[in-house]
């Protein structure tokens, strides 16, 4: 299964977002579907979960993890969002802007600490 998520910074920070299902903080995204490229998937994901438009940018970070038997592939990509105006939480919680450095201390779901530890690197 694929699954794509945005990395979105701004003025230095980074949006995370926590599921209402497990308190988990995540990079917002979800699962492509069938024809979908990664790009049109995470479009239509962030509009659905979040009702922001967004524009993908550059590839970040692959990672991978198996849940209940069934490989999951996340394909994590630099994300524009113009407006947070409109912004509803749907499949979550609550949000933050992090700092890069405090990425380490947020309790991320497993297929999203790779993504953290590469942004951390990539752009401190």
């Amino acid at each position: 299964m694929d699954v794509s998520a945005a990395v979105i910074i701004k003025n230095s920070k980074v949006f995370v977002a926590r599921r209402k299902n497990n308190g988990l903080w995540e990079f917002p995204g979800g699962k492509r579907e069938e024809k979908e490229t990664l790009e049109e998937s995470l479009k239509r994901e962030l509009k659905e979960e979040l009702n922001i438009e967004a524009e993908i940018k550059d590839f970040v970070e692959k990672s991978s993890i198996i849940k209940n038997g069934t490989k999951i592939d996340i394909y994590a990509y630099l994300t524009d969002v113009a407006d947070f105006e409109n912004m509803k939480l749907i499949d979550h919680d609550s949000f933050i802007w992090s700092e890069i450095s405090e990425l380490e201390n947020i309790n991320f779901s497993k297929g999203d600490i790779p993504i953290a530890e590469k942004i951390i690197e990539k752009y401190s």
